[in-house]
């Protein structure tokens, strides 16, 4: 058996405190230059909290629409995960902050969430659910604009 400091085992110095230090990622968010404490966090207000809601009911209003849109429960049981695949690849592909094809442009964001959260809506209408599409629908764009 080796020990540390002997050849053959990767570790030919010493060994310091700062060997097993890791570096932190540098800071993020509109409060990062000042780098005081919770300036990642600065950039999450109520409006963001909100959208983000909007975010969970916009999925489960697509499941639940899906659900009832379908007679028999298998034709329902694949519309819901259809409608939910489709609002997931949509927003993960164009509106997920973290996405390499992110639509940068505010206005243009703006405009294709407010596309996607009333498609889902008029779907939710036509599944006899018109206030749950209406209000999702209007709660998630009014947070979206407010968030930015």
């Amino acid at each position: 058996m080796t020990s540390p400091g002997e050849p053959g085992t990767g570790r030919d110095e010493p060994t310091t405190a700062d060997d097993d230090a890791v570096e932190a990622p540098p800071p993020r968010g509109p409060g990062a230059a000042r780098g005081g404490p919770g300036a990642a966090a600065a950039s999450i207000g109520p409006a963001a909290v909100v959208a983000f809601l909007s975010e969970l009911a916009l999925l489960g209003l697509a499941v639940v629409t899906g659900w009832r849109l379908g007679t028999p429960p298998w034709t329902s049981l694949l519309l819901a995960v259809v409608l939910v695949a489709v609002v997931v690849a949509v927003w993960g592909r164009w509106f997920a902050p973290t996405s390499a094809h992110r639509v940068r442009a505010r206005g243009r964001r703006l405009a294709g969430q407010a596309a996607l959260l009333v498609a889902v809506g008029a779907l939710a209408a036509v599944a006899g659910l018109p206030w749950w599409g209406a209000a999702v629908a209007v709660v998630g764009i009014t947070a979206f604009a407010l968030a930015g």
